[in-house]
């Protein structure tokens, strides 16, 4: 909308009930699916005193509401240029984050509540780089699978998790477990068993002591595949999770028919 003769509070009034306008058409036309809008304003002559600077900072305002999932009104501001420079920085870079061992595993600990002994750990991939300082993992995990680095980035892990073992059963004691974090379009490919056995092989860690966890997305995959997977895993002795249950597709029908060792219920549910 290219509105005028308004100052920026009315214009806002306007946009958020153009877009109230734009739902009720849409439902009274007989389509009850959810739909939202992602709203961004910039300001003449504030933001840029030609349409074509105006339309470039609208554009990249849209790209920080759509990577925030953000729905409010959201406002040209100066630093969401450096946040975009950044992001393409951060995508250049990472690809030989992985190649030079720049993002590490650090292990976060499962404790038992009843004898407070540590009984496992789970894999979390932070990444400090040389150029970039610390990026979040909310920043760079979502990049790998835009970039398509999923399978590069899952073997990574695997081997990263499996190779710290030794030091793991060191300061916690034989037998404990390290839990590893598949994404669900790895969990279902060709290359994710042979890299486990690989794996095994190479690091000489007990099956019995690796969990896999996948999250619910997994079972909008072949569920046969996923359910065949799943036995394959148990067969070598390897355990299986369920993680951020309640939080995606959550269906207690899957629980009774594939044979899941833990649940990891969404912290949502806690609060």
């Amino acid at each position: 909308f290219w509105l005028e003769g308004l100052d920026r509070q009315k214009a806002a009034e306007k946009v958020y009930r153009t877009r109230e306008e734009i739902k009720e058409y849409i439902e009274k036309k007989g389509y009850y699916q959810l739909v939202d809008m992602h709203l961004v304003i910039v300001e003449y002559p504030h933001d840029g005193e030609s349409f074509e600077k105006l339309y470039e900072k609208s554009t990249l305002a849209m790209k920080i509401a759509k990577d925030n999932n953000d729905l409010t009104l959201l406002s040209y501001s100066q630093n969401m240029s450096h946040i975009v420079q950044n992001t393409v920085k951060m995508r250049r870079h990472l690809k030989n984050a992985l190649e030079n061992n720049e993002i590490v595993s650090y292990y976060q600990t499962q404790v038992d509540h009843v004898t407070n002994r540590v009984v496992g750990v789970e894999a979390l991939a932070r990444w400090r780089s040389e150029e970039l300082g610390f990026v979040t993992p909310g920043t760079f995990i979502p990049a790998i699978s835009e970039l398509n680095l999923v399978n590069e980035f899952s073997e990574y892990m695997i081997n990263r998790a499996f190779g710290d073992y030794p030091k793991l059963s060191e300061k916690y004691g034989q037998g404990i477990t390290v839990a590893i974090n598949i994404s669900p379009s790895y969990f279902v490919s060709k290359h994710f068993f042979e890299t486990i056995h690989n794996a095994f092989n190479r690091h000489n860690v007990l099956p019995s002591n690796v969990k896999i966890e996948i999250t619910e997305d997994v079972f909008i995959s072949d569920y046969r595949t996923i359910s065949d997977n799943i036995l394959r895993l148990h067969e070598l002795g390897v355990r299986v999770a369920i993680d951020d249950f309640g939080t995606g597709y959550s269906s207690l029908n899957y629980l009774t028919t594939i044979n899941i060792d833990e649940i990891k219920i969404d912290r949502s549910f806690i609060e």
